[in-house]
């Protein structure tokens, strides 16, 4: 399941796109046929931060402040925010019953594990963007492929360029951790998510296919 964010959603141009639904580039959930977008980062530049904003190192991710918005590692403290933030994408998602349980789940084991990476956006106190990252080795790379899985931005802040800046913290923590490439999928047909990942530097390099296990996956959900 691929949930990649940009600056549009579904359908029209990317302007419409952005007009109507903001910084979410794939409402698909369910992906039975979808683009793969690649972006090798050994020759992959850096995506310029906007001007003055303030570092602070910490590991392999910068906490970065810049205006109103600071982009940090979740923590399970996050968790009901984050929840909130996949209730607004999977609203977008037709019969995607999600549950704030999958997340309560999932969250600790995934913040515990190395091959994961959990970025927030936080604006005036609260929790207001949300990116996945999983780090993973295959026998055809050299080293590990980074996959965004997940990426959101709150409705009252989207269109300001959340999602660009979680992307771009993403895509330097995948390089900091010799990551050789990072992928996102989305539909076949959402244009507007693939311009958007190709204006970060990503280029269409392959097919994503699913099979889905009938419901099964939702159990004691």
């Amino acid at each position: 399941v691929q949930m990649p964010a940009g600056e549009g959603i579904v359908g029209g141009t990317a302007e419409d796109t952005v007009r109507n639904l903001g910084l979410l580039a794939d409402p698909g959930m369910v992906q039975t046929d979808a683009q793969i977008l690649q972006i090798m980062l050994k020759t992959a530049p850096d995506l310029p931060r906007a001007r003055g904003g303030a570092q602070s190192r910490g590991g392999d991710v910068d906490v970065e402040e810049q205006g109103a918005i600071t982009i940090r590692r979740a923590t399970l403290e996050d968790g009901p925010a984050i929840s909130r933030l996949l209730g607004q994408l999977a609203e977008a998602v037709e019969d995607w019953p999600f549950s704030p349980a999958w997340v309560e789940a999932n969250l600790p084991p995934m913040l515990e594990d190395d091959d994961y990476l959990l970025l927030v956006a936080e604006g005036e106190g609260q929790v207001v963007g949300l990116l996945t990252l999983h780090l993973r080795r295959t026998l055809f790379h050299p080293t590990s492929v980074a996959l965004v899985d997940e990426l959101v931005v709150d409705r009252a802040w989207r269109n300001q360029g959340v999602g660009r800046r979680l992307m771009a913290e993403a895509i330097r923590a995948a390089r900091a951790r010799g990551a050789c490439e990072v992928e996102v999928s989305t539909e076949r047909s959402n244009q507007a998510a693939q311009a958007f990942y190709r204006r970060l530097g990503f280029s269409h390099e392959a097919v994503l296919m699913e099979l889905e296990f009938n419901g099964e996956h939702q159990k004691g959900a």
